[in-house]
């Protein structure tokens, strides 16, 4: 992948998006916090479809993260595309500095499912529904395809 298309890439992930339903529990400062994903993404090639993914993410304690360990230790379970935004994070580092202090996080357990719905319905219904199962360390991001990964970041 070129410098050029990644960095739109990411850019695009970025910028498109949303964190939908924070958390109600707050993270752990001194310790691990097990936080649920729900991802709803727009299919780009399929007019109303949508993909739900789900999962966990294991945010660590912060701690101060050197330029070397981006790639090292950042990330883990995570696939090829997170990979390179981590490198590219790397290369701009300089221009990065608050993500010198930040999470190791670990993902887990994914489970996805493609819908018939407007990815906007789909988000107002798996909001509703961690709001009836009251689920305190569940989260709900909408974003984007491709790269999604990235949304999680």
């Amino acid at each position: 992948m070129d410098y050029e298309k990644a960095r739109f890439d990411f850019i695009y992930a970025l910028e498109n998006t949303r964190i939908v339903r924070v958390p109600r529990q707050r993270l752990e400062t001194f310790g691990t916090t097990l936080l649920h994903y729900h991802l709803i993404t727009e299919l780009m090639d399929e007019v109303g479809r949508s993909r739900i993914r789900q999962g966990k993410v294991k945010a660590y304690r912060p701690e101060i993260i050197t330029p070397e360990r981006f790639g090292r230790e950042i990330l883990e379970g995570f696939g090829e595309e997170a990979r390179r935004y981590i490198d590219w994070l790397r290369r701009h580092e300089s221009d990065i500095y608050i993500l010198k202090y930040g999470f190791k996080i670990t993902k887990q357990e994914i489970s996805e499912q493609t819908v018939r719905a407007n990815a906007d319905l789909v988000v107002e219904q798996v909001c509703r529904e961690v709001d009836q199962r009251q689920e305190a360390m569940h989260g709900v991001v909408k974003g984007v395809e491709d790269p999604w990964e990235v949304c999680l970041l």
